[in-house]
């Protein structure tokens, strides 16, 4: 569902300021949308985290965020090959820590995505952000090693199945 905004809601979105405010600059115009996506989907997820287990984790409402970071970092690039390349080579580091922070540090009973989705999406911004001016000692040297590219391969693939592997479980665990 998640996916589904990226492909059919944002373009809808884009296109219909793009008619209607025509005073701005195209860029201006997608960095105003992107940032109230942001603002209020990011609010809405740690508004309606904690209690639910499931419906903010699936809800295009509480991660549209997450895409729309995405999409900030995708208009803006141009702006990130300026900075320094020992700054860019800190921040993939930083990024890198935060996300596996929250990797090692996630319980069962954390309200997610909520506040704690923000450790993921910023550490993966900063990864993305620091890695556009190109620099050798980044966490790209780490992150494009063999063994972690196979991770990658592997851990997507499991993201795409883990709500009908996670369903199925559910299934029968309850028939049980």
């Amino acid at each position: 569902i998640v996916e589904e905004q990226f492909y059919l809601v944002y373009p809808a979105l884009l296109i219909l300021v793009g008619v209607v405010v025509r005073q701005w600059a195209w860029r201006q115009k997608v960095n105003v949308i992107l940032t109230s996506l942001v603002i209020s989907s990011f609010t809405w997820s740690v508004l309606a985290s904690p209690g639910v287990a499931v419906w903010p984790y699936i809800s295009p409402f509480t991660r549209a965020w997450e895409l729309a970071v995405g999409g900030l970092i995708a208009v803006n690039a141009l702006h990130f090959r300026a900075i320094p390349r020992w700054i860019a080579s800190s921040m993939t580091w930083v990024g890198l820590g935060l996300v596996l922070l929250l990797a090692c540090t996630i319980k069962d009973d954390m309200p997610y995505p909520g506040w704690f989705a923000a450790l993921p999406v910023a550490g993966t911004a900063l990864v993305i952000i620091g890695g556009t001016p190109v620099t050798s000692w980044g966490a790209e040297r780490l992150l494009s090693l063999a063994p972690v590219q196979w991770l990658g391969r592997w851990s997507y693939g499991m993201y795409l199945w883990q709500i009908p592997i996670l369903v199925v479980m559910l299934h029968w665990h309850s028939s049980r």
